[in-house]
């Protein structure tokens, strides 16, 4: 009796942890991919309640057909078997079929006894965010490289150490070296000493 009411417990504080990740959705799947915990984590990304997924859905319905066409759920199981681990950067669908990026880490749950995969746990999370983050990021490093290359000024840009990081059109005419022969060299080559 004592036995049960600890075995009690511990799962109460188990469930309790996984629904206060909020933030991640976690995600415990059969062998064959079908849903046995949703945590809140993951009704708030997926849209789902827990009760219309556990035992009546595939993890499938949280990923775009078009996806699940290609074979992605075989790859990320034979991968996770093989390694113990896969973690994807993927697309995912909400219940609304609102599609978003996610970054996906699929573990195995092995039987202690058997030492056999029976199972997978996901952790996803939504990374809409850092998505927009690193496409703004990337432009505007394009943009302000355009503004560098089309300036008739020479420009250099080199590290803490002084070795050269970049360099522009009119500075490699300037110096008459190719960029590729100049760059990860020092600064000081190309300093002439005062007479």
């Amino acid at each position: 009796k004592e036995s049960r009411e600890k075995y009690r417990e511990l799962s109460r504080f188990l469930n309790s942890i996984l629904d206060s990740a909020t933030e991640y959705a976690i995600v415990a799947l059969d062998f064959f991919g079908n849903i046995i915990e949703f945590n809140k984590g993951a009704e708030k990304l997926f849209g789902y309640k827990k009760d219309e997924v556990v035992a009546k859905e595939n993890i499938g319905i949280t990923i775009p057909l078009e996806d699940r066409n290609k074979g992605i759920q075989e790859l990320m199981s034979k991968r996770t078997r093989a390694e113990g681990v896969c973690e994807l950067e993927m697309s995912r669908v909400r219940k609304g079929g609102e599609i978003f990026p996610a970054l996906t880490t699929v573990t195995s749950i092995v039987d202690p006894v058997s030492a056999r995969v029976v199972g997978f746990v996901e952790i996803v999370r939504d990374i809409t965010v850092r998505k927009k983050l690193e496409r703004e990021l990337r432009e505007t490093k394009e943009f302000l490289e355009n503004i560098m290359e089309s300036s008739v000024d020479g420009i250099l840009t080199t590290d803490l150490k002084g070795s050269l990081t970049y360099t522009n059109r009119a500075m490699e005419e300037m110096l008459q070296y190719r960029r590729d022969e100049i760059l990860g060299t020092h600064i000081s080559r190309f300093y002439v000493r005062g007479m």
